[in-house]
C-alpha cells in the first residue's frame, strides 16, 4: 500500500509541490455571457417549477424593472408555452398577468411596439387546440386591468390590443378559415371584448381598426372561393352589426356605422362604378390598406333588416338601422346613398337620419330629372300665358263699360238742366209758346236720354229712376 501511494504521488500533475496542474483557457467574453444566460434560464425554470404561489420566480421576472431580465424571462416563456399541451386557465391568467406588468414597463415607442408584437406571437408558440383559450385570457385580462391603465400607458395597450386582434385572425387564417374556429372566435368577441360588460375604449378601439385589420389579411385570397370569403368575412363582423341594436349611445351608433357599415357598402358602389379612388366619409382613422374585402351588401342589408326587426333592438335605435338598410339596398341599385344623422343622447329616434327614398346619380336619373323640369316649365309657361290672357281680357271689360257710362252721365247733366229752364219761364202768352218749345225740347232729350239709358245695362234702374223723376218735375 506504501509503495502504490508513492507511486501515485509521482505521477506528475498530481501531487502539489509536482507543478503539473494544468491551467483552464480563458473563454471568450460571449461564450462566458451565453453560459451564464443559459445557467440563469435553468435556475428561473427550475425556482418555477418547485413556485406554486402567485409570485413565482418567472412571474416576477417578467414584471422587472430590468429590460435585459424581462427579455431572458419572456424567451422562457416561449419555450414553456411549446409544451404546454396539458396547460390550463388559471396557470395562463397567472401567466398573463405577469406579461401584462412586461408591457407597463416598456418605454419607448419602438420597444413598445416590439415587445406588443412578441406578447401578441405567444399564441403561435401553444399547441392548436390551446390558442383559444389564450386569447379568451388575454381579453379577459385586459378587461379587468383597463381602468387601471393610466393615460401616459393607454397608447401602447392599444396597440397590444391590435397586434394581438392581428394574430389571432392570422393564425386561424392559416389553417385555411376553418367554419367551425371562424364561429367559435367570433363567440370570443361578443362575449369579450365586444359585450357590453367590456370597457367603452376597448369598445371604441376595435370598432375603429376591426374592418382595417381584416384587410391586411386578405380574406378573399385564402378563402374558398368569393362565397366563402363572403360567409367568413360576415361570420367575424356579425359582432359588430349585432352591437347597433344594443348600443347605449349615439357616438356608437355612428361609429358603427361610419367605421363598419358604410365602407362595406360604399366599397362596393365604388367598384361597380369603377372609381378606384372612391372613399367613405369619415374614414380618417381606419385608412383603405391592404386588399378589399369581399362584396357582402346583401347579405349586410338582410342581416341590418334583421336585427331591426327584432324585439330585442332598442326602439331608439330601430329607426336609425331601418335608415341604415334602406342605404345599403340603395347601394346595390347602384344608387348613391346620403348621409344619415347619428342620433342624438338623449332622443335618437327622433334626430335619427331621413335620407330619400333614392337620390339618382346615373345617366338615367340625370335625364328623368331633366324631363321633370322641363315638364314642369311647360306647365309654369302654359298658367302664365293664361293669367295674361285673363288681365287683358278683364281690361278690355273694364274700359267698355267705363266708355258706355260716360253717355249716360251727360244724358243725365242735360235733363237737369232742361228742368231748371222750364222752370224759369214766366206765365203769359209769349211765355206759353216758349214753354211748349221748351217742352218739345225736353221731350227730345228725354227719349234720347231714355236711348241712351237702354244702352247702359248695368244703370238701367237709376236711369229710369230719374226718367221718373225728371218727368214728374217737368209736368209740376
Amino acid at each position: 500500500v506504501v509503495a502504490l501511494t508513492m507511486v501515485d504521488d509521482a505521477r506528475p500533475g498530481t501531487h502539489p509541490s509536482g507543478g503539473g496542474k494544468k491551467r483552464r483557457k480563458k473563454q471568450p467574453k460571449a461564450a462566458r455571457k451565453a453560459q451564464t444566460d443559459e445557467t440563469d434560464e435553468v435556475e428561473l425554470e427550475q425556482q418555477d417549477e418547485q413556485s406554486t404561489d402567485q409570485g413565482g420566480a418567472l412571474r416576477k421576472a417578467l414584471g422587472d424593472s430590468d429590460k435585459m431580465v424581462r427579455d431572458k424571462a419572456l424567451k422562457l416563456v416561449s419555450q414553456q408555452l411549446k409544451r404546454g399541451h396539458d396547460i390550463e386557465e388559471p396557470a395562463l391568467r397567472k401567466l398573463w398577468k405577469a406579461l401584462f406588468y412586461t408591457m407597463w414597463h416598456a418605454d419607448k415607442h419602438a420597444v413598445q411596439a416590439e415587445l406588443a408584437q412578441r406578447l401578441a406571437a405567444l399564441v403561435h408558440a401553444l399547441p392548436v387546440h390551446k390558442r383559444q383559450l389564450f386569447n379568451k385570457v388575454f381579453w379577459d385580462t385586459m378587461m379587468r386591468e383597463w381602468h387601471g391603465i393610466d393615460r401616459l400607458r393607454l397608447d401602447k395597450f392599444y396597440l397590444l390590443s391590435k397586434h394581438a386582434l392581428e394574430e389571432s385572425l392570422a393564425d386561424v387564417r392559416s389553417r385555411g378559415w376553418r367554419g367551425d374556429e371562424v364561429l367559435a372566435f367570433s363567440e370570443l368577441l361578443r362575449a369579450g371584448p365586444l359585450a357590453r360588460r367590456a370597457p367603452m375604449g376597448m369598445r371604441y378601439y376595435l370598432v375603429d381598426n376591426f374592418c382595417a385589420v381584416l384587410r391586411s389579411l386578405n380574406i378573399g385570397k385564402h378563402a374558398s372561393g368569393s362565397e366563402g370569403a363572403t360567409q367568413v368575412l360576415m361570420a367575424l363582423i356579425d359582432p359588430l352589426i349585432a352591437m347597433l341594436g344594443d348600443a347605449e349611445t349615439g357616438t356608437l351608433l355612428s361609429r358603427l356605422s361610419s367605421r363598419v357599415i358604410e365602407p362595406l357598402f360604399v366599397q362596393n358602389s365604388a367598384e361597380e362604378s369603377g372609381d378606384e379612388n372612391a372613399d367613405s366619409d369619415g374614414q380618417d382613422a381606419t385608412e383603405q390598406v391592404g386588399e378589399p374585402l369581399p362584396q357582402c351588401a346583401q347579405q349586410l342589408a338582410d342581416r341590418l333588416f334583421e336585427i331591426a326587426s327584432s324585439k330585442k333592438t332598442r326602439e331608439r335605435n330601430r329607426q336609425f338601422i331601418y335608415e341604415l338598410q334602406k342605404r345599403v339596398e340603395d347601394s346595390i341599385e347602384s344608387v348613391e346613398p346620403q348621409q344619415v344623422a347619428p342620433p342624438s343622447k338623449h332622443r335618437l329616434k327622433a334626430s335619427a337620419g331621413h335620407s330619400s327614398a333614392s337620390d339618382i346619380n346615373g345617366d338615367s336619373g340625370r335625364e328623368h330629372e331633366e324631363s321633370q323640369l322641363n315638364a314642369l316649365r311647360e306647365i309654369i309657361k302654359k298658367s302664365g300665358d293664361k293669367r295674361r290672357r285673363d288681365d287683358a281680357t278683364n281690361a278690355t271689360n273694364a274700359t267698355d263699360v267705363e266708355a258706355t257710362a260716360a253717355p249716360a252721365s251727360k244724358s243725365r247733366k242735360r235733363r237737369e238742366k232742361a228742368v231748371i229752364e222750364a222752370a224759369a219761364v214766366p206765365a203769359n202768352g209769349g211765355g206759353s209758346k216758349k214753354v211748349k218749345g221748351a217742352a218739345a225740347v225736353k221731350g227730345d232729350k228725354e227719349q234720347k236720354a231714355q236711348k241712351g239709358a237702354a244702352a247702359v245695362p248695368a244703370d238701367g234702374n237709376a236711369v229710369k229712376k230719374a226718367t221718373k223723376r225728371n218727368g214728374a218735375k217737368a209736368s209740376k
